[in-house]
C-alpha cells in the first residue's frame, strides 16, 4: 500500500500538498467526498476488555478491519484498567440512552461496520490503546490507499485524551458484569483470532507527502 499524506487544505481547496489539481479531478473529488462524510462531528467513544496477547499482536497500524457484530461503547470513561482499550472515533454512532442505558452513556455502531486502525500504543505494563476510525463500507479502498492529516489529528487528540483520562478514576458503571460481557470480544476478530475482513494489502506500507 502506498500512502499519500493529504492535508485539510487540499481537501477543501484545489491543491493536494504542493500538487495543483483541477476541481474536476476525480481523485480529489472522491477524497473530498470521503473527508466531508467522515470528519464532521467526530467524537471519541471507548470500550475496554482483557484481550489475549496473541490476539492483540495481530493488529497492524493502517489496517482496515470489519466486525459483523454490534459494537457497544461508551461516551464516558476513566483511566485504562483493562489490558486493551479501543478508542473509536465516529460520527455515526447510535445513541442508546433512550433505551435505559443512561448510566453507561452507551452508543452503538451497527453490524458489519468497518474501521481503520490509526494507532496502536503499547505500554510497558502490556496495556495498549488502539485508535480506530469508523468508516463507511464504500470508503474502505480510499482509506487503505491514502492517509490524511485528519487521521494524524485524530491520533494527536487520542494521545491527549489518554493522558487526561489516566488522572480519572475508573467508572463503576463500566465495570459491571453486564457491561464487560458486552465489550469483551476483540473488534474485527472471531474467537479464534481470525480477522473478519482480509486486509493483507497493508502488510508492507510506506508514506509519502507531496
Amino acid at each position: 500500500m502506498k500512502t499519500l499524506v493529504i492535508d485539510h487544505a487540499g481537501l477543501r481547496g484545489n491543491t493536494i500538498g504542493h500538487l495543483t489539481t483541477s476541481h474536476a479531478d476525480p481523485l480529489l473529488q472522491r477524497l473530498r467526498y470521503v473527508y466531508n462524510i467522515t470528519s464532521p462531528d467526530l467524537r471519541f467513544y471507548c470500550r475496554g476488555a482483557d484481550i489475549p496477547n496473541d490476539f492483540t499482536t495481530k493488529y497492524r497500524v493502517n489496517q482496515v478491519i470489519q466486525d459483523s457484530r454490534v459494537i457497544d461503547m461508551s461516551l464516558i470513561y476513566g483511566k485504562l484498567i483493562k489490558n486493551t482499550r479501543y478508542l473509536i472515533a465516529s460520527n455515526m454512532a447510535v445513541n442508546l440512552t433512550l433505551f435505559g442505558t443512561q448510566e453507561t452513556h452507551m452508543r452503538a455502531i451497527q453490524r458489519n461496520s468497518y474501521f481503520k486502525i490509526l494507532s496502536i500504543n503499547r505500554r510497558i505494563n502490556k496495556n495498549q490503546t488502539q485508535v480506530l476510525l469508523h468508516i463507511l463500507d464504500h470508503c474502505t479502498e480510499i482509506f487503505k490507499e491514502y492517509l490524511t492529516i485528519m487521521e494524524q489529528y485524530i491520533i494527536q487528540q487520542s494521545i491527549q485524551d489518554f493522558l487526561f483520562k489516566q488522572w480519572l478514576e475508573p467508572l463503576a458503571q463500566l465495570q459491571t458484569e453486564q457491561w464487560l460481557t458486552r465489550t469483551a470480544f476483540p473488534i474485527g476478530m472471531d474467537d479464534m483470532s481470525n480477522f473478519c475482513f482480509d486486509d493483507k494489502d497493508n502488510e508492507d506500507t510506506w508514506s509519502k507527502k507531496i
